[in-house]
């Protein structure tokens, strides 16, 4: 994890988008506020564009693809966002108990 944002900017590079065809030549910034796609807290994972996040719509989780990013209510990105610090490793794992063991 190298990084935490509350209330973020979100930056929409078109590069990483390949499937939006509209003629957009530069990246756009959202402000925070309801309309903002990463919600109430942005937790950056090492790669490029990958992270935890909040969202503006709570009742698309699980329900809508993404790009590589682990959406969650904000209320739970914000309290994530405030337990975790920059340097923190992020290990996902297909053991659900995997932790619980050591």
């Amino acid at each position: 994890m190298v990084a935490v944002a509350l209330n973020p900017n979100y930056t929409f590079r078109p590069e990483m988008w390949p499937e939006v065809k509209e003629k957009i030549t530069g990246p756009l910034t959202i402000p925070p506020g309801p309309r903002n796609p990463v919600g109430r807290c942005w937790v950056a994972l090492s790669l490029p564009g990958y992270g935890m996040h909040g969202t503006p719509n709570p009742e698309l989780i699980g329900k809508t693809g993404s790009h590589g990013c682990f959406r969650l209510a904000n209320w739970d990105a914000v309290r994530l966002g405030k337990m975790v610090e920059s340097g923190n490793r992020v290990r996902f794992s297909d053991q659900p108990t995997a932790l619980a063991n050591r």
